[in-house]
């Protein structure tokens, strides 16, 4: 290819120059890459862990904030089933062969009884 041998070892020095340039360009591209999506992930742990911190201090705070309740039976109750019929699930909604959505309403669970029934027979009471 090249005639004169000052022009070839020109020509081995230049390409080795160029293939060490490139193999660097290629590392310090990826080495940049890296450290980016490092420090990328060790902000938003560091935002992530900030804002637990915020939320479990914003608790620790309603916690102070909350009433001692000492109600009664009948007011635990009551306060029980209101929350109870708050939390009946919504009504599905479908559409009927006219396009018209139709409300479907669920029925709340009926409450379980508070005293099941004995299950000892009085022997007593059968004589």
């Amino acid at each position: 290819m090249v005639r004169y041998p000052t022009m070839r070892r020109v020509t081995q020095i230049s390409v080795s120059f160029l293939f060490v340039l490139t193999v660097l360009t290629i590392f310090f591209t990826f080495d940049f890459l890296i450290t980016t999506a490092v420090a990328n992930k060790s902000i938003t742990d560091k935002h992530r862990r900030e804002h637990l911190q915020h939320l479990t201090t914003s608790n620790e705070i309603l916690l102070t904030k909350l009433k001692n309740i000492n109600d009664s039976n009948q007011e635990r109750r009551m306060r029980h089933s209101k929350l109870k019929s708050q939390r009946v699930k919504l009504a599905r909604f479908h559409k009927s062969k006219t396009g018209v959505k139709h409300n479907q309403v669920r029925k709340q669970s009926k409450d379980q009884r508070k005293h099941p029934l004995p299950t000892k027979t009085n022997k007593h009471s059968l004589h």
